[in-house]
């Protein structure tokens, strides 16, 4: 049974994952303004399952090399059990070799919830171009 609380925990995290891809799609240059024209696909939901768990990255991303990326965005930095779980998660992604120097991508908001699109295009410019 979904309780109601967690429905609404759900709403807005689906809102967050929006919000995120259409920063970093409208922040792209002319002509890039879908990871889809460069070759990159899109996939909302891919469970993974580490040690038993089922995880789901935020998104899955395939780059113009073929590679499979996963990105974490990180919204609620100022809440100290979203963290937690964020922190265990990385941990998991670790034992199963999904590290940020081969194939994670993870984005902060500041604890005000902004986010620097910079840091978004460089991320999307060098791991997914």
């Amino acid at each position: 049974m979904i309780l109601r609380q967690d429905l609404e925990k759900m709403l807005t995290e689906l809102e967050e994952k929006e919000k995120l891809v259409n920063m970093a799609l409208s922040h792209c240059p002319p002509g890039q303004l879908m990871l889809t024209r460069q070759g990159g696909q899109l996939s909302y939901v891919q469970v993974i399952t580490i040690n038993g768990y089922d995880l789901v990255p935020d998104f899955t991303l395939l780059s113009i090399r073929k590679e499979i990326f996963y990105w974490e965005h990180c919204g609620l930095t100022g809440n100290k059990e979203y963290m937690r779980h964020h922190k265990w998660k990385l941990e998991q992604y670790e034992t199963a070799g999904i590290v940020p120097w081969k194939n994670l991508i993870i984005t902060y908001d500041d604890e005000q919830g902004n986010i620097d699109l910079r840091i978004i295009e460089s991320e999307i410019r060098n791991k997914l171009l």
